[in-house]
């Protein structure tokens, strides 16, 4: 390449046979693509490429976003004055990444990319070998940080983890991801674009803003929280999601419009038994649902309990609920003769069907048992 040349722009290599590149010491950026863009990025679908030849005394500056999106490169060098954008190595599975000892923006610990206080956190590599734990200084997780990530293992986001970008954990395919941060409301963008993981939702969250879980691709999200507020289009095109499981509703809570739109696979919304009295659902909450089946009410059964008489005594629960109208229904009584059985999770009672509001003519509330 000219040694004289001072930028790379987009789609400059695109598709191209090239293998191997030397970049001049006077280039000072290389271009990227926007988010919304597909295609056009400078090393964009070179899929011979496995060499990017960058020297110590290089110029380089900036690297834009997804520069080099499924190009094969294995390694690359981050040089003195170098900035990377978040996202500048979507979609390169196969790279490992080193950042000179000089650079005053950017660290690696622990092979993955931080700012250089490590309080933001930009990449890790596709196929991480440990268990991935953040720095302890980090509070930041920059967009698509986790973008394409595969782990057999859970990823745990920890108290101190503030401010999450939109897309953070777009295309994340880890077992499960577990909030333990102390975040009240969601942002409202999406976090999980593509990702199948199980999401676990933090103890004190309270509202989940608009677009949040948007065309997230996995079967199951769990809330640990007193939720307050689902807001309309929170759930949007989630076409594979099965469940959403409530663990904790003391307060009165409401599920805002649309909320669940085009959620084709949604089948049941499980609430603890002894949820808030009012549980408000917008009459469009549930539109393009097609295989929802119903509410279910679940108990949870301490194991404690096993230390009286289960051959004289029984537990008796009376189950009420009320129409569209506010008009009670008396459910009648069920037993529950031996709660310590594991078969006990399966819903073992049903309530009178009635005429709802959600745009069916009919659902279900079930009774399910679960062992503490």
């Amino acid at each position: 390449m000219n040694g004289e040349l001072s930028g790379i722009d987009s789609a400059a290599f695109e598709n191209t046979n090239l293998k191997s590149i030397t970049i001049p010491d006077s280039i000072k950026y290389f271009s990227g693509i926007s988010e919304n863009e597909v295609n056009g990025a400078m090393f964009f679908n070179c899929k011979l490429l496995k060499e990017i030849i960058i020297s110590e005394n290089s110029s380089l500056t900036r690297i834009g976003y997804a520069f080099a999106q499924h190009a094969p490169v294995k390694k690359f060098f981050i040089p003195k004055n170098c900035m990377i954008s978040p996202g500048s190595f979507s979609l390169m599975d196969n790279l490992s990444v080193t950042i000179d000892p000089r650079n005053p923006y950017m660290k690696m610990y622990d092979t993955c990319i931080y700012s250089f206080n490590f309080d933001s956190l930009y990449w890790l590599p596709v196929y991480y070998p440990n268990q991935f734990s953040f720095h302890s200084y980090c509070d930041t997780i920059e967009t698509q940080a986790f973008r394409g990530y595969k782990t057999n293992n859970d990823l745990v986001i920890p108290k101190g983890i503030s401010t999450i970008k939109v897309g953070a954990f777009f295309e994340c395919n880890c077992r499960s991801i577990i909030f333990q941060n102390e975040t009240t409301e969601t942002p409202n963008y999406y976090l999980f674009l593509g990702s199948h993981a199980v999401i676990k939702m933090p103890e004190k969250l309270r509202v989940v803003r608009s677009m949040f879980f948007q065309r997230f691709d996995g079967s199951y999200i769990e809330f640990l929280s007193d939720l307050q507020m689902i807001e309309s289009e929170s759930f949007i095109n989630c076409t594979y999601l099965e469940m959403i499981k409530f663990n904790k509703l003391k307060n009165n809570m409401i599920i805002d419009s649309n909320s669940f739109y085009n959620c084709e696979s949604l089948k049941l919304l499980p609430f603890p038994f002894d949820s808030s009295d009012i549980i408000t659902f917008n009459s469009t909450c549930l539109n393009r649902c097609k295989s929802f089946k119903g509410i279910k009410f679940y108990i949870i059964v301490p194991r404690k309990i096993m230390n009286f008489n289960v051959d004289k005594k029984l537990i008796e629960i009376d189950v009420k609920t009320s129409n569209s109208n506010g008009i009670i229904i008396d459910c009648g009584k069920f037993h529950v003769k031996d709660p310590f059985d594991d078969k006990c999770h399966i819903p073992i009672y049903s309530c009178n069907r009635f005429h709802s509001t959600l745009g069916f003519y009919y659902f279900y509330v079930f009774i399910a048992i679960a062992i503490e």
